[in-house]
């Protein structure tokens, strides 16, 4: 019966996302328009590291020098879990994946494009505050800017929000109302010029005033790299696609996709695309890679990779070929996928008998995400997600005793609903009565009955015969007073009824024309205190990597596992929730403080890392200093541990900072008053200790200093 109660609830739930995924899609109107760029700014946001839970999972594929040996031009494969959900659009190389190569600035959308008022005659101009995020990607920086508008004066400034000493340079169009950009160049501190002047478009057709939309630049491209010289060490070449809206000549979308990277002297790297029009109106990129070749100055193959897709609804990279000269494969790794580990949950909950939205619920596993890598030589890597947790005080004694109360249902990993009384009925005349009892200290207790008929008898004589069969029950007190209860659910001849009942002795009485069934009881209870001080929150983190010599093993041959939970309290998470600066589009991510990992097959103990978050510099009333450099979490210390729990070595990091005199503040988030100043670090150094079994210890100091020309390494010293 139960069961039957939840698939009915999936059925519906489906059925809307079926819905929902039989939308068009149009990318113009959505905060990130270029689905092939937009899984930058998770990179930028949220870095790979243990402090965030991300594994590095990359694969260096194609590269060319140039006459600058400073600057390399690659092109490398990137999977980032974070850029896989149902909302996050598949790229050119599948759900997940990234493709690093030239350059590209991209842009994060709030509500409305910051040019959307682009026309002084339009009833509808106002000078709008500007509020979008542009990042940058270049061979070696990347970063992110915005643009401050001062509607007095109707002038635009640029910021730089990144901890780099780069000039961001900018060309406009003609119109005076707005900023509509038009180019950019960024100079590094070496003076070698990145010329942006090839750019996508889209059309945001929500919120606007406009007939059709308004067509936006949604993102620049790198055109052109300089030297300090003014000799050109590479160019770019694009494919630019447009399509309109149902054979009008209203604009949809403009492509930009990289066709060619030419290194003067050296050769060229070339990307060849798939357009499908399958693909259009979903959550998908209408192009896919294909192709990438490395050439000679004489446009001879040297090697390459291609590209093999599946997938529905979401491209997903099933197999990516390596290419020799004759551009036959000569190596293939194959990419698997699977779902995330579910959140854990401690029980029943009224969500799989009630179709109550309103109750809390646990995140869903993530499905699609990256599972296993084969490699050519067929050896195998697993990856194991799990949900992120963070840390909360869940034994603060207001929250502990809404817990305890036991009257309603606030925390899904706390509580759950436990069977205590399974009642098969069968009526005769007179009815029969079924005795229960509420158990508990609380002055009430919820509890759930879930009610169902298998069989109808024949009525009674009595029985109108204009009214169906039904069979019903009542709940009276051990007073015989009746006890009303709410509805929650219903379904044919099953229903789910919630009541709150003091503890005590109860009968249940069935009523109505006659019939057989039964009635399942459940009661709501909580886990034992003191309760762990975690919460399962958005996204996920790697739970363990495991390493098999084949596809048909079953036991790995090595396993990395990953633990995070407070090295002082082992049911408390050390994870704690931050969110990007400025972005309001970017998800809040949790960073760890402390992180165990261990190689669970061998006899090499485990390593202890702690890092320091945001909260380790601590903000004032008005101020939060070095929030991009600490977000993204800073190695603390770090202590290697035999198998039998020895400490063989410990390594204390120090860091001093400084904010960037030039910079300027800026607010951290448009819903608060905390700014921040971009800063650099100006000293790290570390002190490492040995220990051995004879009790002595040898300690080694290492200290680096940069300068404030470049954030370059100025001296090193032992």
């Amino acid at each position: 019966m139960k069961k039957t109660i939840i698939s009915l609830a999936i059925l519906i739930a489906g059925m809307g996302q079926l819905y929902a995924q039989q939308q068009q899609v149009n990318f113009g109107d959505s905060s990130r328009p270029v689905p092939s760029v937009s899984s930058l700014a998770t990179y930028a946001n949220t870095p790979v590291s243990n402090a965030t839970g991300l594994p590095d999972i990359s694969f260096p594929l194609l590269g060319l020098p140039t006459y600058n040996g400073g600057i390399s031009l690659n092109v490398g494969l990137s999977y980032n879990p974070m850029n896989v959900s149902q909302s996050e659009p598949a790229s050119q190389t599948g759900t997940g994946w990234t493709v690093f190569t030239g350059g590209v600035i991209s842009r994060s959308i709030t509500l409305d494009i910051d040019e959307m008022y682009d026309d002084p005659s339009n009833g509808n101009y106002v000078k709008n505050n500007f509020d979008d995020i542009y990042y940058y990607n270049l061979p070696g920086v990347s970063g992110k800017f915005k643009f401050i508008r001062n509607p007095t004066a109707n002038t635009f400034e640029l910021i730089n929000l990144s901890s780099n000493k780069v000039k961001i340079e900018y060309t406009r169009t003609s119109n005076t109302a707005t900023l509509i950009l038009d180019s950019f160049t960024i100079t590094d501190t070496n003076g070698t010029k990145y010329f942006f002047n090839d750019y996508s478009r889209s059309n945001q057709e929500r919120n606007v005033y406009s007939l059709g939309g308004k067509v936006y630049r949604s993102a620049f491209f790198l055109s052109q790299i300089k030297d300090a010289n003014n000799v050109e060490l590479a160019n770019f070449t694009y494919q630019k696609n447009i399509k309109y809206k149902n054979n009008s000549t209203t604009l949809v979308y403009e492509t930009c996709k990289l066709k060619t990277i030419t290194s003067p002297g050296f050769g060229k790297i070339e990307f060849d695309y798939l357009y499908d029009s399958f693909w259009e109106g979903s959550m998908n990129d209408p192009y896919q890679l294909q192709k990438i070749s490395l050439k000679d100055n004489y446009n001879h193959m040297i090697s390459g990779y291609g590209f093999e897709y599946t997938g529905n609804p979401l491209r997903t990279l099933l197999k990516l070929k390596k290419l020799d000269k004759n551009e036959s494969v000569s190596e293939t790794t194959e990419f698997e996928y699977g779902a995330s580990a579910d959140p854990q949950s401690p029980g029943m909950s009224p969500h799989d008998l009630c179709d109550q939205s309103t109750l809390p619920t646990l995140p869903k596993a993530v499905y699609g995400v990256l599972k296993r890598i084969i490699s050519p030589a067929k050896g195998v890597v697993e990856y194991n997600f799990e949900p992120n947790q963070y840390y909360k005080d869940q034994n603060e004694q207001s929250y502990a005793n809404s817990i305890l109360s036991g009257n309603s249902f606030i925390d899904p990993e706390l509580q759950y609903l436990s069977p205590f009384k399974d009642i098969l009925y069968s009526t005769t005349r007179p009815f029969p009565n079924y005795p229960f009892t509420v158990s508990g200290t609380a002055p009430t207790k919820k509890v759930f009955i879930v009610f169902g008929v298998d069989e109808f008898y024949p009525v009674p004589p009595y029985w109108d015969t204009n009214t169906p069969p039904k069979v019903d029950y009542t709940i009276y007190n051990s007073g015989g007073g009746i006890v009303g209860g709410t509805q929650c659910y219903s379904y044919q001849y099953y229903s789910v009824r919630e009541y709150d009942l003091p503890p005590g002795n109860y009968v249940l009485a069935v009523t109505g024309s006659g019939g057989r069934g039964q009635a399942n009881l459940f009661g709501m209870e909580h886990v034992a205190q003191p309760f762990p001080n975690r919460v399962t929150g958005k996204g996920i983190r790697i739970a363990s990597i495991n390493y098999y010599n084949s596809k048909t093993e079953a036991t790995p041959v090595k396993s990395t596992r990953f633990e995070y939970s407070s090295f002082s309290d082992s049911q408390a998470s050390s994870g704690v929730l931050f969110s990007p600066e400025l972005d309001a589009n970017a998800d809040t991510y949790p960073l760890y403080k402390n992180v165990k990992i261990t190689e669970a097959d061998n006899n090499n103990g485990y390593v202890k890392y702690y890092y320091k978050n945001p909260d380790d510099y601590p903000k004032t009333t008005d101020s939060w200093p070095y929030y991009s450099f600490t977000s993204g979490g800073l190695l603390d210390k770090k202590e290697v541990y035999n198998a039998q729990n020895n400490l063989l070595v410990s390594e204390q990091n120090h860091y001093t900072f400084e904010e960037i005199p030039e910079a300027q503040d800026y607010q951290l988030w448009s819903n608060n008053t905390l700014t921040t100043k971009p800063g650099w670090m100006k000293k790290s150094s570390v002190t490492s200790t040995s220990y051995f079994e004879n009790g002595q210890s040898i300690e080694e100091k290492s200290e680096t200093n940069f300068n404030a020309f470049n954030f370059g390494v100025e001296s090193t010293k032992k």
